[in-house]
């Protein structure tokens, strides 16, 4: 019986191993799937102020307009679907980059808490590293995405071979664009601005991960949280779709008024602005002095609609991540 014993006992240890390293990676799976689906959902619900945030930034005739008459004149001249220009390129990077956030940032901060390394309780300087490392190893995975999906967007790819040959320019699409970056820019094109866009995606998305995640811990934990029921699920453990839309929303606030002046900056770099070859600081210098010197309505230009998409868009996508991992585990497992 003894000897029985002994040999159930050993090899269920390497059961129990297999088990976890499967669970793991279950788990990790999990995580891609529903971060990228967050993302693209966040990101397709909002493409119209998307896009003309992105307008009001790269495009200054369009910046004197205001909000509605700057919608107007897209809508007149461009279509309603013009609203939704280039966001099934915005799709196609959306997904792998918001499947790579969640996926490190998940994984990042267990093993940064774990007893091999930290051994200490997860605090908002933990989430903000860990959001900062997800976010700089996504940014730079799908930057040539990100680039061909602003060109598209913005609608400023020019046909250079057409025009040299005094024919018509045809409309872009995602490989003229590809195309033109590769020939004229060279490979190195594909990452124009990497450097403004890691400096801006660090900090905002380390933000955002940090203000969810000790939001998400106070209305799991705290006994002060009034109507808690609404936002946390007593039997699962596991938030509520309201409260992922008010958590995304709270850190889509902060991290939109810390991080916009650079954005702004990143997107005239992406498109190709007349003055990228001076400097970043002179970029900055050239947008205020274009708006009379005002710090504000220079790098500040298009903020509200930034506001209005960044709200809905960051909020749609955590309570989508929420909501989605609640399907894949209903229960808390034990993933280490």
């Amino acid at each position: 019986m003894s000897v029985s014993n002994e040999k159930k006992s050993t090899q269920s240890k390497p059961i129990s191993k297999w088990k976890l390293f499967f669970n793991n990676y279950i788990h990790m799976y999990k995580t891609a799937i529903a971060g990228g689906l967050a993302g693209s959902m966040g990101k397709s619900v909002t493409a119209p102020l998307s896009r003309m945030t992105l307008l009001y930034q790269v495009n200054p005739e369009l910046a004197k307009h205001s909000l509605l008459s700057a919608y107007q004149h897209v809508l007149t001249n461009e279509g309603i679907l013009a609203f939704w220009k280039g966001n099934l390129m915005s799709v196609m990077h959306r997904f792998p980059y918001s499947a790579i956030n969640f996926t490190l940032y998940e994984h990042l901060r267990k093993i940064v808490c774990s007893k091999s390394c930290l051994n200490t309780q997860e605090n908002i300087s933990i989430r903000f590293m860990c959001g900062s490392i997800s976010a700089a190893a996504a940014c730079v995975t799908c930057y040539p995405l990100e680039i061909l999906r602003t060109r598209l967007t913005a609608g400023m790819n020019i046909d250079i071979d057409a025009e040299v040959n005094g024919q018509p320019s045809k409309k872009p699409n995602v490989t003229s664009i590809l195309r033109n970056i590769i020939k004229y820019e060279g490979f190195k094109g594909l990452f124009r601005g990497l450097g403004m866009s890691i400096a801006v995606a660090v900090p905002n998305i380390g933000t955002s991960f940090a203000v969810y995640g000790t939001a998400k811990d106070y209305f799991l934990h705290s006994t002060h949280v009034i109507h808690k029921e609404r936002f946390c699920d007593a039997k699962t453990g596991k938030f509520t779709l309201l409260g992922g839309l008010l958590t995304g929303s709270l850190s889509a606030i902060l991290s939109s008024l810390l991080i916009f002046p650079f954005d702004t900056i990143r997107k005239r770099l992406q498109v190709g602005s007349n003055t990228v070859k001076n400097g970043v600081f002179n970029e900055m210098a050239s947008i205020i002095k274009h708006h009379d010197g005002s710090v504000i309505r220079g790098l500040y230009k298009g903020i509200i609609p930034e506001l209005l998409r960044v709200i809905p868009m960051v909020a749609t996508t955590f309570a989508t991540y929420e909501l989605c991992m609640n399907k894949f585990e209903p229960y808390n497992n034990d993933i280490v």
